[in-house]
């Protein structure tokens, strides 16, 4: 979906010129707790309004199928493994990609 053809909600929701009071104390309390550079309200309204058109963006739901198929495939792939068995895989996996990502650094700085 696009904002410009089709979109959810009703219009007064898409000016992203005015807010209500839940946007501006959303704000606030973003503001006071995340340490990131300040957020308005009217960003707020927007993101909170745009978030369920891109949650039904053909790029979003394939995204979501694809993860689905990925955690059925580790699924599959575990199944007949004990806990202690797939802790100890997940364990490699992660420290063969750590260490790959080593090994590229080490190569970036070698070659500098």
């Amino acid at each position: 979906m696009t904002a410009a053809t089709q979109t959810r909600g009703r219009a007064k929701d898409r000016d992203f010129g005015s807010f209500t009071d839940m946007h501006q104390e959303l704000a606030a309390y973003v503001n006071k707790n995340s340490g990131l550079s300040p957020v308005t309200a009217n960003q707020v309204k927007a993101v909170l309004a745009l978030n369920t058109d891109f949650k039904s963006t053909p790029e979003r739901k394939a995204a979501l199928e694809a993860q689905k198929e990925k955690r059925e495939a580790a699924k599959a792939r575990f199944a007949n493994m004990s806990e202690d068995q797939v802790k100890a895989i997940k364990k490699l996996e992660r420290l063969e990609s750590a260490a790959a990502k080593a090994k590229a650094e080490a190569q970036k700085l070698f070659n500098k």
